[in-house]
C-alpha cells in the first residue's frame, strides 16, 4: 500500500482571492392583487436576490404600463432592476392578454432588461 503524500503548506499561496463576491440580482414584481400576491413574493427568503413586489389592483394592460413607469422612476433614482415581472390572472381579462403582452414585448424584449 502506498502512503499519501502530505501537502507542503509552506509553498501554498497565501494571497487573498479577489472578485469572488456574487452581486445580487434585483427583481421588480408588479402584481394585480394589492395584498395577497405582494405578500407571497415578499415572504421568499432570498439571499441571492432582492425583490420589490408592488400590488396595484389594476387590469393587465394597466399593470404593464405601471410596471414600465415604476421601472423608469427607479431608473431616474439610479436604481435599475435586472428583471421585471408582471403577475396577473389571465382568466380575468382574456381580451386584454394579447395587447398587454405586446406592450411588454415592445418595451423589454428588444433591449433586454
Amino acid at each position: 500500500m502506498s502512503k499519501k503524500q502530505k501537502k507542503d503548506h509552506r509553498k501554498s499561496n497565501l494571497s487573498r482571492r479577489m472578485g469572488v463576491r456574487v452581486i445580487k440580482q434585483s427583481f421588480l414584481i408588479v402584481c394585480e392583487g394589492e395584498n395577497t400576491e405582494p405578500d407571497y413574493f415578499k415572504a421568499f427568503r432570498m439571499t441571492a436576490a432582492t425583490i420589490k413586489a408592488v400590488g396595484q389592483g389594476m387590469n393587465t394592460v394597466s399593470l404593464v404600463n405601471k410596471a414600465i413607469s415604476i421601472r423608469e422612476a427607479e431608473k431616474a433614482k439610479k436604481h435599475s432592476f435586472d428583471q421585471c415581472w408582471v403577475v396577473f390572472d389571465k382568466d380575468d381579462y382574456p381580451e386584454r392578454l394579447q395587447s398587454s403582452y405586446s406592450i411588454g414585448q415592445k418595451q423589454w424584449l428588444p433591449r433586454g432588461i
